[in-house]
């Protein structure tokens, strides 16, 4: 009796470690797969700061707030996702989903010279983004992003579209398929003026400060005479009037004149 009770304790003790084992393949990336072939089994929910290499994951990549990755060499058969995490530095590997990069906090960010067969989504992020060089079979959104983003030397089969980043992204060399849109429609090298958006105002000619030449035989000691309409009355001075005064009097001047030109004429 006794023999068979520890071999029952031994039992559940070698069923409790693989139920431990299982578990840890799940778990703040402290287990690092089969060191046999380099593979996980299930997800990899991040915590810490991690470094995978020469993995593969055949579920899918969550880092959260206090977590980090370095993957060099990486397979991820799943979706590569963040919520409030440090920072991602990815480099020659493959991921057959989705990534979805969210409120990253960290100095820099980057996925680099990896082959992406789903779209891109990185929303709201402090950090740094650099996007280079990479084969991306779906598309890429950009929105709301305040660290910087470089996009350069991707190709994309679907969509580039960029809205409410500051700084607007810069990047070149990109091959986009379907369009872009947004802020990505003409995106200029980093640390290059952008083209103005409006055309520069229109500058008159100067003025010459040269007065036209005057002809040799005028008299320039003399300035021409004026005409000045004046009415007048026997016995009085003259005043200068304006035009419209000069056509309201002149009948009246003319009736005048006559009937004065009349009593002469009768007293010779």
């Amino acid at each position: 009796m006794a023999k068979d009770g520890s071999l029952g304790l031994s039992g559940f003790a070698l069923l409790a470690l693989y139920a431990q084992c299982a578990y840890s393949q799940n778990v703040n990336c402290l287990f690092h797969g089969d060191e046999a072939d380099h593979q996980i089994q299930g997800d990899v929910e991040i915590a810490i700061p991690c470094t995978l290499t020469n993995v593969e994951i055949d579920g899918d990549v969550i880092v959260f707030a206090g977590g980090s990755l370095v993957a060099n060499d990486v397979w991820i058969k799943g979706n590569l996702y963040t919520s409030r995490a440090d920072f991602i530095a990815m480099e020659r590997s493959q991921i057959d989903g989705n990534v979805r990069l969210e409120e990253l906090v960290g100095d820099e960010t980057t996925i680099e010279g990896t082959n992406i067969d789903g779209d891109i989504l990185l929303a709201r992020n402090r950090s740094r983004l650099e996007i280079v060089n990479n084969d991306i079979h779906g598309g890429m959104f950009a929105i709301g992003n305040t660290g910087g983003l470089l996009i350069s030397g991707n190709s994309f089969e679907e969509i580039l579209d960029c809205t409410g980043n500051t700084p607007a992204p810069v990047g070149l060399a990109n091959r986009v398929d379907v369009g872009a849109g947004g802020q990505c429609v003409n995106l200029q090298p980093e640390g290059s003026t952008p083209e103005p958006t409006t055309p520069p105002p229109v500058t008159s000619p100067p003025t010459s400060s040269t007065p036209p030449a005057t002809p040799a035989s005028a008299d320039t000691t003399t300035p021409p005479p004026t005409t000045t309409l004046v009415a007048a009355e026997d016995g009085g001075g003259a005043g200068a009037l304006d035009w419209p005064a000069v056509l309201l009097l002149m009948p009246l001047l003319f009736l005048r004149r006559n009937a004065r030109a009349k009593t002469r004429a009768s007293l010779r």
